[in-house]
């Protein structure tokens, strides 16, 4: 299951549909525009591995997912960040997300990204930053950021 969450309306949102979403198989996608939907599917575990695309436009919506973290356990997170500052980078970190963009940052890498994610869970593959029994292991790859560079 891949969920897709924007609040944004703006330029990067649009980028984000016609970049993002549109390559992702539609069967198998949730898109949500408020953080409240987002919750209440994060609240419904449905066994099935996930995927969540987030696209932080703003500070507040970054903050937004902070808040919710303890929901994203067993969520493998693309982070789109609102911007470059050390405030906003610390923050996103403590997400653990899988990939980290930034909105002005190159969208296809998000869809590449993206598609090997998808066909890691198709294929069963195990996660490289958990245990057997889907806990947080110490030795967590760290997040990469656009270009593919390890933060």
């Amino acid at each position: 299951m891949i969920l897709f969450y924007t609040a944004e309306q703006g330029r990067a949102a649009k980028r984000f549909e016609r970049e993002v979403l549109a390559g992702a198989p539609g069967d198998s996608r949730e898109v949500f525009h408020t953080l409240e939907d987002l919750i209440e599917r994060l609240m419904r575990f449905d066994g099935n591995d996930r995927v969540l695309v987030y696209l932080a436009a703003t500070t507040k919506e970054l903050t937004g997912l902070c808040a919710i973290s303890h929901l994203l356990g067993s969520v493998r997170l693309i982070l789109i960040a609102p911007d470059r500052s050390e405030k906003t980078i610390t923050r996103a970190h403590s997400l653990y997300p899988r990939f980290l963009i930034f909105v002005d940052g190159d969208f296809s890498e998000v869809a590449d990204v993206l598609a090997k994610m998808i066909s890691q869970v198709a294929s069963g593959e195990p996660r490289p930053d958990r245990d057997t029994r889907g806990n947080r292991t110490e030795t967590a790859r760290p997040a990469l950021t656009a270009g593919g560079k390890q933060t």
